[in-house]
Order: structure tokens, then C-alpha cells, then sequence
């Protein structure tokens, strides 16, 4: 196994800034119910998160490359807002809506994503991952 090196973007040049991923418009809530569908439906969200990972080669090279944080969380709400266009603070807040089932489903489906993503940057290598208890596995 590798670790990938940090390779960080400013803020400015992300896409899931750009796409208003960070707002917190008067709205937001409305997008909670799009965004919990999305997250308990492993079929929709995969996809979605290879979506991600085609259309915003910036952002998720800004934070894939950081395992100081959960990759896992970032993409699930980067997939939702580019999916159902729910912005990052509703995806948080559908995520306390789901059953344990349906979030291990959900981590599952981003651990598959990053870990092929990680081997396309590595030359054949996942990288470790530091989980979210500190503790370094890999994805």
C-alpha cells in the first residue's frame, strides 16, 4: 500500500464551492428529504458518486488527497449536491435520518469509489485510509 500525497487546491478553484456545495441558503431543509433518498438508495448513489469524481477532478483531488478528514462524508454530500442539488448542512442532516443499515450501505458504496480512485492514482495501490477513530486501514 501507498500514501497518496496531499495535493491541496485553494478554495476558490473548487468545484463543490463553485457549485455551492457550502451555502447555507434560507431553504436548505427543504433539500433534507432528496438528499436522504439518495444516501438510503446504494443504486442511485454509487453512480452519483462516480458522477462526482468525472465533473469535479479539482475538488476531489483537494480531498481525496487529505486523509486528515472523512473522505467518506465528502463525497456522500458532494454526491448529493450534484445528484439532488442539496447543499452539504442537508446532507448532514439526512444522514441523522438513516438507519445504521443504510449508512454502512452508503460507506460502503464510497469506500468502493475512493478505493478505485486511489488505484487509478497510484498505479495499481489503494493508499491507507485513517479512519475516522484515527485508527489506518485501508479503504
Amino acid at each position: 500500500m501507498t500514501n497518496i500525497p496531499y495535493r491541496p487546491h485553494p478554495w476558490w478553484d473548487w468545484e463543490d464551492h463553485k457549485d455551492g456545495m457550502y451555502t447555507l441558503s434560507g431553504d436548505w431543509q427543504e433539500s433534507i428529504p432528496a438528499a436522504r433518498r439518495l444516501l438510503a438508495d446504494p443504486l442511485r448513489l454509487e453512480p452519483a458518486m462516480q458522477a462526482v469524481l468525472d465533473s469535479w477532478p479539482i475538488s476531489v483531488e483537494h480531498q481525496l488527497t487529505n486523509m486528515e478528514q472523512n473522505r467518506r462524508a465528502w463525497l456522500g454530500q458532494a454526491a448529493c449536491r450534484l445528484l439532488v442539488r442539496a447543499p452539504a448542512v442537508a446532507t448532514r442532516a439526512a444522514w441523522a435520518q438513516l438507519t445504521d443499515n443504510q449508512r454502512a450501505a452508503a460507506n460502503a458504496c464510497a469506500a468502493r469509489i475512493i478505493r478505485e480512485w486511489e488505484t487509478d492514482h497510484t498505479g495499481g495501490q489503494p493508499a491507507l485510509f485513517h479512519g475516522d477513530d484515527g485508527v489506518i486501514w485501508d479503504v
